[in-house]
């Protein structure tokens, strides 16, 4: 025995071997510890079986990875894809772990808690904490409290001090009950001053006090780095599965062609009846207008009518947006059907070029395959056409083509016209540039030995960014909106996304992934995955080979420029999706490579019918969810048409809050710069002279007011009382407010007239 180990050992790699069965071991117990353990505290004996476990899984792995590791050797690149692949998978498993501090508390601090009584008789309900429940006998000093009401209830008669540490999770709920006397509780946390809250017990028959606590980076690494072996490990089984897919032996057979044809119209069908849906569903007659169109076509009707975006409407996207709205409104009136027509023109010209770019890339039945993965998936994230991400479909597959042209043949004028979609891009959110950003960083890195030529490219590229850029940026400063432009486009997005509450963790607010975006992931990883095995076994022509580069490079930066907002809109992510298409398409291609190379003929053609009938399948499916989606109408006219008396009262409506499209569809105008008030709301932002001239503005209009505070958190209430409250939650003065002084004249020149549904509350002067 001891010599049969002694040969195992001498075995070449054999470090290396051990080294990683032991890590892929000891992740596997790792997480297999962490969702097994009691609520709350560590269990010896559990803990004990998972590191048996753990050495019996690494000796396995040890021994009997070295027939499979020298039958199917993984190269250097394939390594570091492995790797790579399985920290990304870490992540992503990182955020769902995190999200329940059952599973990681090991990996938590622990948490101090010290209440200390004084002044009279207090009691509290038993601390109410995620992981735990802090009965009397948990406390330390427990002696100078007693119990009540069979435990229910913890009593302090005499001033005292009671301490208790361990894991709570990620909140603590304490419920101060008033005593027979006046007296004070004080909360602390972690002996830290800044965390103690003195409780009066005068006002409340019971106060309640909430405290959370942070999750810490430091813990989200530690369960991603548990988790990497194990992700580099099923990566490793993917990887190695994938190569040996492709290296189906085989001549393809003609006979295959037909199939082909058949299953490439079934996709193309079905992508045209779901976009054909879903512009069918976003006419003006059956869907009020989302918050951003609203804005859009408020400003794009301005726009014609002599007023001048930052300047006198504010908002803070791109001009190009506002110029697609103020063609629309010119050629379709205010009714939205111009706007309408436009976009849905657009969206309709990005699927063209998607298929273009797919089909000169991989052939025409991997472009139905990305066309119609593109169909399934975007509605999901797309809440309405008239969007600067819908919008920038048409830029974003159009730079890919610009971009695949010049990889193929490198001509200036595909550069520049790459460029210029950059600058279409640009216009319309300045972080939506992912493709212009890919290809000039890809240019450097195949041509950084070849300065006169990265020049050139660069060039080109420039030269188009700043020719779409020019017209905008000579019109606005004609307009001495200029400064304007600079300080709603860029100063209050910067402020916006330093003031916006974050959304989960550090990790989630990257990796984790809404139900919608879950199909969309997969793509890419798989997608991804399929196209660095075919590039390693050297498949692809150079073109196709610095395509894939491309494409690779802005995954990367659309990801993470997506997500700079540190909000989790899924509009957000409608780049991604159009990204996870392309590879979605060379799936279904490699997926009918092997139908192509089975063997026996009845087993060929049963395979290609299953496919074709699914397709048919799914299109049928899809034909008759469009047919049977109900009609809704448009719930906003109507209620603008039934309390027309008090919201048409005034030849001017003002919005409390962001309902701009209730200007549309009533055809007022707010006669305000400050057409929806966010900018004003944001006191990071907003100045004294910012309030006062959104003040002048509602003094000169004297306009009907429409509170929609009742819905939104992020507008402040014009009640007094409810906007005292909501002042007071937030650890604010009204005073620090740069509204303070329209609130004084609302106060005083404004009456409440009626409430209309959704709460809304009209205010008339």
């Amino acid at each position: 025995m001891i010599h049969w180990l002694q040969d195992k050992l001498a075995e070449p790699f054999r470090a290396k071997r051990l080294i990683a069965s032991v890590l892929v071991a000891a992740s596997v117990a790792a997480l297999g510890w962490l969702l097994t353990l009691p609520q709350g505290f560590i269990s010896l004996k559990i803990t004990a079986v998972w590191v048996l476990l753990a050495l019996l899984l690494s000796a396995f792995l040890y021994f009997a990875g070295q027939p499979y590791l020298q039958k199917y050797p993984l190269s250097r690149f394939g390594f570091a894809v492995v790797l790579g692949l399985g920290l990304l998978a870490a992540f992503f498993t990182s955020t769902v772990l995190t999200s329940t501090s059952r599973y990681i508390f090991p990996l938590l601090p622990q948490h101090t808690l010290i209440l200390t009584s004084s002044g009279g008789e207090v009691s509290i309900r038993p601390v109410e904490c995620e992981l735990t429940t802090l009965y009397i006998n948990t406390f330390q000093g427990a002696e100078n409290i007693e119990r009540a009401e069979n435990g229910a209830r913890l009593i302090f008669r005499d001033p005292a001090q009671v301490s208790w540490t361990g894991w709570t999770g990620s909140q603590c709920k304490i419920y101060v009950l008033r005593g027979e006397t006046a007296a004070t509780l004080t909360v602390q946390w972690d002996h830290d001053p800044k965390s103690s809250v003195d409780v009066g017990l005068l006002n409340k028959e019971e106060t309640p006090f909430e405290h959370e606590f942070p999750l810490p980076l430091g813990t989200e690494l530690a369960v991603a780095v548990l988790l990497w072996p194990l992700g580099a490990f099923l990566t490793g089984l993917l990887w190695r599965g994938i190569r040996l897919l492709l290296a189906v032996s085989g001549e393809a057979n003609e006979d295959m062609l037909i199939w082909q044809k058949v299953f490439t119209g079934l996709c193309l069908g079905t992508a045209a009846v779901i976009s054909a849906g879903v512009i069918y569903f976003a006419q003006p007659r059956l869907s009020a207008p989302g918050v951003d169109s609203s804005v859009f076509q408020v400003i794009g009707n301005g726009w014609i009518h002599g007023q001048v975006p930052y300047r006198d409407l504010w908002d803070h996207k791109g001009p190009l947006i506002y110029f697609i709205d103020a063609l629309g409104v010119l050629l379709g009136g205010a009714g939205g059907w111009g706007v309408w027509a436009i976009t849905s023109m657009i969206f309709l010209a990005a699927q063209v070029l998607l298929f273009r770019v797919v089909q000169r890339w991989a052939g025409t039945l991997a472009a139905a395959g990305s066309l119609l993965a593109f169909s399934l998936t975007a509605p999901a994230v797309m809440s309405e056409l008239n969007l600067v991400e819908t919008v920038n479909l048409l830029f974003l597959a159009g730079g890919l083509l610009c971009l695949q042209h010049a990889l193929e043949k490198e001509t200036w004028a595909s550069l520049f016209l790459a460029g210029l979609c950059g600058a279409g891009s640009f216009l319309l959110r300045p972080n939506l540039i992912s493709v212009f950003l890919a290809g000039g960083l890809l240019w450097l890195l195949l041509y950084h030995h070849q300065p006169h030529w990265l020049w050139r490219s660069w060039e080109g590229m420039t030269v188009g960014f700043i020719t779409g850029l020019l017209p905008f940026g000579i019109y606005f400063a004609l307009q001495h909106a200029l400064g304007d432009l600079w300080q709603q486009m860029f100063l209050y997005n910067f402020a916006y996304v330093a003031s916006s509450p974050v959304e989960g963790t550090f990790f989630s607010r990257f990796f984790a992934l809404p139900p919608q975006l879950i199909a969309v992931m997969a793509f890419l990883l798989i997608g991804g995955m399929l196209l660095l095995v075919q590039m390693s076994q050297g498949e692809f022509s150079e073109a196709q080979r610095r395509f894939a580069g491309l494409l690779f490079l802005t995954i990367a930066i659309e990801f993470v420029l997506s997500r700079l907002s540190r909000q989790s809109f899924l509009h957000y992510s409608t780049g991604l999706v159009l990204l996870a298409a392309l590879l979605a398409g060379m799936i279904l291609k490699r997926f009918a490579r092997g139908i192509e190379r089975i063997s026996s003929p009845k087993s060929r053609h049963g395979v290609a019918m299953a496919f074709c009938a699914a397709g048919a399948l799914l299109f049928l499916c899809e034909g008759g969810i469009q047919l049977r989606t109900p009609v809704r109408g448009n719930a906003e006219a109507a209620m603008i048409q039934e309390h027309a008396e008090t919201v048409t009262a005034r030849p001017h409506l003002l919005m409390w809050g962001d309902y701009a499209s209730w200007n549309l569809l009533s055809g007022l105008t707010a006669a305000n710069k400050y057409f929806y008030q966010y900018p004003l709301f944001n006191e990071s932002y907003c100045t004294p002279e910012m309030g006062q001239e959104f003040l002048q503005q509602v003094e000169m209009a004297q306009p009907a007011i429409v509170d929609t505070s009742a819905i939104n958190p992020w507008v402040i209430p014009l009640d007094p009382d409810a906007r005292a409250e909501y002042f007071h939650q937030n650890g604010q003065s009204v005073q620090e407010s740069c509204l303070n002084g329209f609130f004084a004249y609302f106060d005083s020149h404004y009456h409440f007239v009626e409430t209309l549904p959704d709460h809304f509350s009209v205010y008339l002067p």
